[in-house]
């Protein structure tokens, strides 16, 4: 294997837990960038990008050469500051607070600052405004790409590539910088109330579209209890001048009853006692300092981080599903299913609505529905097994429902279930990939495990 310059051996770690040790390059520039990935694609490498390291599965990890975009910092913003170039390491606290400065906000903003922008965009990730302005991708205007070869390209809207790009896992080439649209904001507030507590049937209705004001600035979100049976729905919209009404348990990042609420959640007895805590003495309204409330798994994030350094291994399955609005409660009804067989309790669940984008690779490509996420913190290796087996289970219900995986999370699932799901885009895909890697570099486990048919033959 030849090494390249600056390559140093390393233990790379997802935010799930899963590792691997690799070859490991850190460019300090786009140019350096390009010239690395000529030299290891003329040296056959296997090639995977990585970004803030916030990914939960093993889309960003590889055996052999993980390139690391971190380095790749900068905000340009144009002159009335409704958009900016972003570097592809920067992280979205930064893109945040620099926009906010200026009187403006991301449409969809991830809820980790420790997130890069290359990394989310890659994901066509969603956050609670998505229910308004759909994933972040739909408002990425712009993306320059470095192909496995070396060569660099601005995709712009109406390139076919730019829909392969935005939610392609990186796995079409590097992204060096994004162009992102910046809204109107100059609130430094975020109000959140409490519009349904019950049934499964009662928070999907809060959640649904058709219950959101004529305004189009309030978004809805829900929240369901470990039994799957009953839950909370919540509004929120941006504000100023409010007496702040924390929302401690859930908006306070750094508080020590976030930890407190962590160490429970590692437990399905603490997951319960946790959840009959929030639902039983819930308010009505709370009002939270923009950022507390943008990045509020920011506490989680803190809380693997350490135990991690104190020796833990911390492990996170999150799986998340895309269903149409009319199946959303079969979908958590079967869930609650299988999680009752496998003797398994979701130590979150959150749901929300997402409109139809472009993206090749997105779930919600081409059509809405409800985004249903399950969060798990398995501590043995017994119920780690069950709950991937119970994961694969619901996959293949979904399919059923018409829904798709989506596989930005933890994917398991068989591979004929995923190749269905994705059947109308996987072409597509295959033919930029083609195209813009045609020696098939860009490569590693998670895309042999779950798209075999993108690497199964030279492309």
């Amino acid at each position: 294997m030849t090494a390249l310059p600056g390559e140093r051996p390393a233990r790379v770690v997802s935010y799930g837990g899963d590792h691997v040790r690799c070859g490991l390059i850190a460019p300090a520039s786009i140019d350096e960038l390009a010239g690395a990935l000529a030299h290891a694609s003329r040296a056959g490498r296997r090639i995977t990008f990585r970004g803030g390291g916030c990914a939960f599965d093993t889309q960003s990890l590889n055996r052999d050469l993980v390139v690391s975009l971190d380095r790749l910092r900068g905000l340009w913003f144009s002159a009335d500051a409704t958009t900016v170039e972003v570097g592809a390491g920067e992280p979205w606290g930064e893109v945040v607070r620099a926009a906010h400065r200026r009187g403006r906000i991301p449409p969809v903003v991830v809820t980790t600052e420790l997130a890069s922008a290359a990394g989310t965009t890659s994901g066509n990730c969603v956050s609670r405004w998505t229910p308004l302005h759909g994933p972040d991708g739909a408002h990425i205007h712009g993306v320059e790409l470095v192909t496995a070869r070396g060569q660099r390209m601005r995709l712009a809207p109406g390139d076919d590539a730019l829909f392969g790009v935005t939610g392609g896992l990186g796995y079409l080439g590097a992204i060096a910088s994004i162009d992102l649209a910046l809204e109107r904001n100059p609130h430094d507030q975020v109000e959140t109330r409490v519009v349904a507590a019950g049934g499964v049937g009662d928070i999907l209705a809060a959640c649904a579209p058709a219950s959101l004001p004529a305004s189009k600035d309030v978004t809805a979100f829900g929240v369901l209890l470990p039994d799957l049976r009953r839950g909370m729905a919540f509004q929120s919209r941006y504000v100023s001048g409010q007496r702040l009404r924390r929302f401690t348990a859930v908006h306070q990042p750094r508080s020590v009853l976030r930890l407190l609420g962590a160490l429970l959640l590692l437990t399905h007895a603490g997951t319960r006692l946790v959840g009959e805590i929030a639902y039983r003495f819930r308010g009505t309204r709370y009002v939270d300092p923009l950022l507390d409330y943008t990045f509020f798994m920011d506490g989680d994030v803190r809380f693997r981080q350490l135990g991690r350094r104190l020796g833990f291994e911390m492990r996170l399955v999150q799986q998340t599903f895309v269903v149409p609005v009319a199946a959303g409660a079969e979908l958590i009804e079967r869930a609650r299913r299988a999680f009752r067989d496998a003797a398994i309790v979701p130590m979150l669940v959150d749901v929300l609505y997402c409109p139809a984008d472009r993206a090749l690779l997105s779930a919600s490509h081409g059509r809405d529905g409800f985004v249903v996420s399950f969060a798990f913190s398995p501590r043995t290796r017994g119920r780690l097994a069950r709950i991937r087996d119970a994961l694969v289970r619901l996959s293949k219900e979904c399919r059923g429902l018409g829904g798709r995986v989506r596989l930005t999370k933890n994917v398991h699932a068989d591979v004929d279930d995923l190749a269905a799901m994705y059947e109308a885009t996987l072409p597509r895909f295959h033919a930029l990939k083609r195209r813009l890697d045609p020696d098939g570099l860009i490569r590693n486990d998670f895309l042999e495990r779950v798209f075999p048919s993108l690497v199964a033959t030279p492309v």
